[in-house]
């Protein structure tokens, strides 16, 4: 709900944005901006506050669905539009703790948002680049993909390290390792 309405003013905002010199105004209160921009800086970038844990543990939790996915075609699984859901939901939840800690509705910061992106306030333009890359399926999909492939990298990384690590407990080493398969090539 938050993040289509929020993407709906932005989209209104947007199709109404004019290249003009930002202007303070006494009816918007630019703080309200301000403080979600850094509520979301401090979640998704300084990684430290208890709701990125939530988020990064639902995530740990979905990569599973996104392993096989071919990341060259636009086709995806019930599975991962669920997850989707799932996480829209968190994502909002955590939003509207937010609010509802600072006493606003979403009413007002969309109001807020939507007015200072035509001024082009840049955080009001991150908040909506942060809600869209959320809201925005394909490309919460495409994270999720790149998520999974790095997942199988750590995987095969572990797996490299848990051989040569074998390799050392039973007194080979990686040159006697390249020579003994040298040798039998032969």
């Amino acid at each position: 709900m938050f993040a289509s309405r929020l993407d709906s003013a932005s989209r209104t905002a947007k199709s109404e944005h004019k290249e003009i010199t930002p202007k303070k105004s006494r009816e918007h209160d630019v703080r309200i901006v301000h403080d979600m921009a850094e509520y979301m800086f401090d979640v998704f970038d300084a990684n430290l506050m208890p709701e990125f844990h939530l988020m990064e543990a639902f995530e740990e939790k979905a990569i599973p669905k996104f392993l096989d996915r071919n990341s060259n075609y636009d086709e995806y699984t019930f599975e991962q539009e669920q997850a989707h859901k799932e996480f829209l939901a968190l994502f909002e939840s955590l939003l509207g703790n937010f609010l509802v800690k600072k006493n606003l509705t979403i009413d007002q910061l969309l109001e807020e948002v939507k007015w200072f992106v035509k001024e082009g306030n840049c955080e009001a333009i991150e908040i909506l680049e942060v809600v869209d890359s959320f809201s925005n399926f394909k490309r919460w999909a495409d994270h999720m993909t790149e998520q999974a492939q790095n997942f199988k990298l750590g995987e095969s990384f572990i797996n490299q390290l848990t051989y040569a690590a074998d390799q050392a407990v039973n007194g080979d080493t990686i040159s006697d390792s390249l020579a003994a398969e040298s040798k039998d090539r032969r």
